[in-house]
């Protein structure tokens, strides 16, 4: 019998927009995925919008964002095999346009196994489970100068016993606003890659 694999998305970062153009930018996000056929919900605690932060009903594929006075988190959770979908990428360098820094961090479950995710950043991992660190490749940009926007890749299997539990992708990559569309779209590419597989 197949293992169920599901996984998770979620694009974080920081943006710059007025308190008075978080509703605007709520409803054009809301807009661009009710383009889609994955259901959707907008979360917002900002004082004068009417945006309740609640939980997404049920437990099938669907898209949740979140924007606050000066962060944003877009997630897409669904069963294995999926592509990412593109509409997330709009949502935020389209919507967002302020933002200036994006983290890209997925993780990939099999029959619901709940696992300690490893940190991002220095010191020792955070994970309860024997784990192994890769690199994945990183966008070829040969138009940028040379250190002008440094991209980091960076991957983490984490196993238990000798059955997969999780596989957990992340990428980072801090650059101008401009450089933003291109960088998330490298970023879901490379996990692209891995979903796939990850879900065999």
């Amino acid at each position: 019998m197949a293992k169920e694999a599901r996984i998770s998305v979620t694009l974080t970062g920081r943006h710059s927009l007025a308190p008075a153009n978080v509703r605007d930018a709520c409803r054009d996000i809301d807009d661009m995925l009710s383009k889609g056929t994955i259901p959707h919900i907008i979360h917002s605690s900002v004082p004068g919008l009417d945006l309740q932060d609640v939980d997404v009903i049920g437990h099938g594929e669907h898209i949740s964002a979140k924007v606050e006075e000066s962060t944003f988190d877009i997630s897409w959770t669904a069963r294995l095999p999926a592509g990412v979908p593109g509409a997330m990428v709009g949502a935020v360098v389209d919507c967002l346009q302020t933002a200036d820094e994006v983290l890209v961090r997925a993780s990939v479950t099999t029959d619901g196994d709940n696992m300690t995710r490893p940190r991002i950043g220095d010191g020792p991992l955070a994970c309860k489970f024997t784990a192994i660190a890769f690199e994945l490749d990183p966008p070829k940009v040969s138009q940028e100068p040379p250190g002008g926007h440094e991209a980091r890749f960076f991957g983490m299997g984490v196993t238990s016993g000798k059955e997969e539990g999780s596989v957990i992708i992340f990428a980072e990559r801090k650059s101008m606003a401009s450089s933003l569309n291109r960088a998330v779209c490298h970023s879901l590419e490379a996990l692209s890659s891995y979903c796939g597989a990850c879900g065999k």
